[in-house]
């Protein structure tokens, strides 16, 4: 207990020294970076640091109060604080270390293997973010209503016809080789048939612009209305989003329809014969090219070319995967399906936005640290 009071009392005694020594040094001119690697973090000097962040005159003093958000930090220090921090620990090679706990967690939380796990949790979970956002925001609804009917009954047509004339033979010719478990293949396979056909009777519906509006119209509601207003008209004095959107000025596509698509979904739909693992299968890689899709829009505000896409695509390919296995999942809902495209729709703007509004971050974080290296050199 003595030993854990002394080292208590230490550490108090540092952050005093410390904040004196900031107040002291505020005014230097010079600056250094240090680089706080993903195990390292300093969390009691930077909020020493912090109250006095905004006294610095110096154009990256923001810098310092940035958070720790485990892919690495610049801080911007004044040499007597930097000094002070480096000496304190006896450590020259700009690092500080935490205590064996917290280095432990970070390590965990930076381990390969926990942040695919992360990753497709994320990606997976925007889908189903996309249904409670599409239902609580009530402006969305007309587009839903106003196509609703003839879909729903388009879609209760296609299914009740498959499922009355074609589930029973593919359920006995399954369960040769799966045994009663084949019913669940059975299903499955008939819910895949009905898509392919129900996504191409929708196209005549224009459901396509459908979804297009719902995803322009979330980016709108979530800040990003200069990402839309350069490529369609908008009312600025409308009473919500959906209603300030107007007609598009260039080509507005959310999906593009490809024979490809179609080919691919019913290429696949055999995997169902293979017993336990076919029909997850059969999910998982059609609703990859399902989630690579569902940018496509996003992409076509950015103006990006097709190289550019996909190296983007190339990026977020993991993620991609279990969003459109998510979204393929729900699809395969009988009746529901046009009303699962619009949630996912706006699921997939909401992701949209948030990668959008973090690729704006970056950028301004690049722009400073470049503003902080040519100062330094200026003064060096």
């Amino acid at each position: 207990m003595m030993a854990c009071s002394g080292r208590g009392h230490h550490r108090r005694k540092e952050r005093r020294d410390l904040a004196h020594r900031l107040r002291s040094d505020v005014t230097g001119i010079d600056t250094r970076r240090i680089r706080i690697s993903n195990d390292v973090v300093v969390p009691t000097y930077l909020r020493c640091i912090d109250p006095f962040a905004r006294e610095m005159d110096h154009p990256n003093a923001q810098g310092i109060t940035a958070s720790f958000t485990g892919l690495g930090l610049i801080c911007i220090l004044p040499p007597p604080i930097h000094d002070a921090v480096m000496s304190s620990h006896g450590l020259p090679n700009n690092t500080l270390l935490l205590p064996p706990r917290e280095r432990c967690l970070s390590r965990f939380l930076n381990n390969r293997p926990f942040l695919y796990v992360k990753r497709a949790a994320v990606a997976a979970s925007y889908p189903i973010r996309g249904i409670w956002y599409f239902t609580r925001n009530r402006e969305f609804w007309p587009l839903l209503f106003g196509r609703l009917v003839p879909l729903s009954l388009i879609s209760f047509f296609v299914y009740f016809v498959l499922f009355s004339f074609a589930f029973l033979p593919q359920f006995l010719f399954l369960a040769i080789f799966h045994g009663w478990g084949a019913w669940f293949n059975a299903v499955v396979l008939v819910l895949g048939e009905g898509l392919v056909i129900v996504q191409g009777l929708f196209e005549g519906f224009f459901v396509d612009e459908c979804r297009v509006d719902v995803f322009d119209a979330t980016l709108i509601k979530l800040s990003l209305k200069d990402l839309i207003s350069p490529h369609r008209l908008l009312f600025e004095d409308a009473p919500d989003a959906v209603k300030m959107l107007g007609k598009p000025t260039s080509p507005a596509t959310f999906n593009p329809w490809s024979t490809i698509q179609v080919v691919e979904l019913i290429f696949f739909l055999p995997l169902n014969l293979i017993p336990y693992v076919g029909t997850f299968a059969f999910i998982v890689i059609t609703g990859t090219r399902l989630g690579k899709l569902s940018h496509h829009r996003w992409f076509q505000l950015r103006g990006l070319t097709k190289p550019a896409q996909a190296i983007e695509i190339k990026t977020l390919e993991w993620d991609y995967v279990w969003f459109g296995t998510v979204a393929m999942i729900l699809e395969l809902i009988p009746v529901l399906s046009f009303f699962f495209l619009l949630t996912t729709a706006t699921g997939a703007a909401m992701w949209a936005a948030d990668l959008e509004k973090s690729r704006r971050r970056e950028a301004e974080s690049d722009a400073r640290q470049a503003a902080a290296s040519r100062y330094t050199d200026d003064f060096a």
